[in-house]
């Protein structure tokens, strides 16, 4: 009986501290973050992995409704071997992915936010010409996924500096 109680006593303590810090969602009523949704056109992007990026910060940042801002990502990715075998085949590879994003407005076409993230997968190479081919573009998958994750957070956690 002790422990149940001091596990309620610590959980309320843990949402009292968070609280007491100024923790707000992001997502919240009246927030900044929530008064973007929707405001932003995610311009094309070349490629599969592109499509799969926009894809992505479209259902973050929301369809765009009356886009007041544009957003437009270059994508660049690099390949490398990161495990060889004793019989001097590859078995596996990374991938890593850079995104240079720009967020400007529609009316003025000021730049009012800038920046580049980065990100990286793996994936494993079999006998399977094609079973390789799967795990590559999974591991494309992933990384244009964790590529708009971060170019969606750094966008929206900035929206009361961007956002007019």
């Amino acid at each position: 009986m002790l422990s149940c109680s001091r596990r309620k006593i610590l959980g309320l303590m843990g949402v009292w501290t968070i609280g007491a810090c100024g923790f707000a969602p992001l997502y919240g009523g009246g927030t900044s973050a929530s008064a973007a949704r929707g405001q932003i056109d995610v311009a094309q992007i070349d490629g599969l992995m592109g499509y799969k990026l926009r894809e992505r910060l479209s259902g973050r940042l929301g369809p765009p409704n009356d886009a007041t801002h544009q957003l437009s990502v270059q994508i660049k990715t690099a390949s490398r071997e990161l495990a060889i075998n004793q019989e001097n085949e590859i078995t596996r590879y990374s991938l890593t992915g850079t995104a240079q994003f720009q967020l400007r407005q529609l009316a003025s076409s000021n730049t009012v936010l800038t920046g580049n993230v980065r990100a990286f997968a793996a994936y494993s190479a079999t006998a399977s010409a094609y079973a390789t081919s799967v795990a590559e573009r999974d591991a494309r998958e992933r990384l244009a996924n964790a590529l708009a994750e971060q170019i969606a957070t750094r966008i929206t956690a900035s929206a009361d500096r961007w956002l007019a």
